[in-house]
């Protein structure tokens, strides 16, 4: 999967910032792994950094198995690129972040009294485990490690999970359906964010940016160290996609 991501640009749109459009998501998956080791951060957390993007090499997955079915595809939805995620089943919250809010009355859901209330179609403190996600690269990533049976700790799943969600994270919102383990946690998953925000700043800045790590680079990287940290949580050999 970094192989794949070495074809992904960090920014799908990138304006006319020649260093931003060079930058892969492979590069940032290795500089914010490589971020956390400096900072002497546990291993499952460099693992996290890692791989927290890789559920974008899903569409290059999908555009490879149906290529002969679909002849528009570049027009396709990408629901694999990082925006910020929210829970269905129930109502957005006031003041969220902006969601593009002209489209919403297209959703079927809007007009159904089932969704539209805070609690939904859940119970209150029901944990945002139990809750459904949009769907995304990152809820991809989630249930894939799970499917394959990950020794990563639950935290480092829920960060993979709850960093897109900045309505919670950030803004407190959703405090009706969290718990108190997710409620422990919440920094933790806003601290990710904020690194891996501090990141993207760095790699986007033409003056100090980082130049695409080379395949060369890449290979030292992960032999010398995170190939061993990939094998210690269980995800050592071949993954079901």
């Amino acid at each position: 999967a970094l192989d794949l991501a070495s074809s992904i640009p960090l920014y799908p749109v990138s304006g006319d910032n020649s260093s931003s459009k060079s930058i892969s998501v492979r590069t940032f998956c290795y500089c914010m792994a490589e971020h956390f080791r400096r900072d002497g951060c546990p291993d499952w957390l460099m693992f996290v950094a890692l791989v927290h993007e890789l559920g974008r090499c899903v569409r290059l997955l999908e555009k490879r198995r149906m290529v002969d079915e679909i002849k528009n595809d570049e027009h396709d939805y990408d629901w694999t690129v990082a925006c910020p995620s929210r829970i269905v089943g129930c109502s957005r919250p006031p003041q969220a972040s902006p969601t593009h809010d002209e489209f919403r009355t297209l959703c079927p859901d809007e007009g159904d009294p089932l969704y539209t209330t805070e609690l939904g179609i859940y119970e209150e403190g029901c944990g945002l485990s139990t809750v459904l996600m949009q769907w995304s690269g990152p809820e991809y990533t989630y249930w894939m490690l799970r499917h394959n049976g990950t020794m990563l700790p639950e935290l480092a799943l829920q960060i993979i999970r709850y960093f897109p969600l900045s309505d919670w994270h950030r803004r407190g919102k959703y405090s009706a359906l969290s718990n108190a383990s997710d409620e422990m946690n919440r920094s933790i998953v806003s601290e990710f964010d904020d690194t891996r925000r501090i990141v993207r700043r760095e790699l986007q800045d033409a003056s100090t940016g980082t130049p695409d790590l080379s395949d060369s680079e890449c290979e030292r990287l992960w032999q010398s160290f995170y190939c061993h940290t990939v094998a210690k949580y269980g995800c050592g050999g071949d993954l079901s996609w």
